[in-house]
């Protein structure tokens, strides 16, 4: 039996998860700097040795009231495409072990261009995590617009 390993996190007091292969780093939520540029999804950006990265609020992006910043707030990163990103999520649990007959993915016929995030749900005792795809949260369009924003900014 195969097993997933999920970082499971909280957002807008629902919890989530995301396969850890799409995990680059976990960081606390610091250094963002603010651009007026910038969709109003996006907290700002964080200068790192490869550039500018966009700080995604994953709570704003997903249609749930704003994340406040505490000191549980940390910024999950992910590479897409040539290039990273960050999501704002309110605090970060747990690694967890998935088998895979407790994973049940999101039926095509459910998904559309609204929700193909979503890859799938799984259970955690009574607890129901829905397993997100980082990589679909913005689509090719608003990845583009947001590389074209970073550049004017740099």
């Amino acid at each position: 039996m195969e097993e997933l390993q999920v970082v499971v996190f909280d957002v807008s007091g629902e919890t989530f998860g995301v396969e850890t292969n799409q995990v680059g780093s976990i960081a606390l939520y610091s250094n963002i700097k603010k651009s007026e540029q910038l969709p109003p999804f996006v907290d700002g950006y964080l200068s790192g040795r490869s550039g500018n990265i966009p700080v995604i609020n994953l709570a704003k992006r997903l249609g749930f009231k704003e994340t406040v910043v505490s000191r549980k707030t940390k910024i999950i990163m992910t590479n897409v495409d040539d290039g990273s990103l960050g999501f704002t999520v309110d605090d970060v649990n747990e690694i967890l072990k998935v088998s895979q007959n407790s994973f049940e993915y999101t039926p095509s016929i459910i998904q559309d261009a609204n929700n193909k995030y979503i890859k799938g749900v799984c259970k955690k005792g009574e607890e129901l995590i829905s397993i997100l795809n980082l990589k679909e949260v913005l689509s090719a369009a608003e990845i583009n617009e947001l590389k074209e924003k970073m550049k004017e900014i740099e």
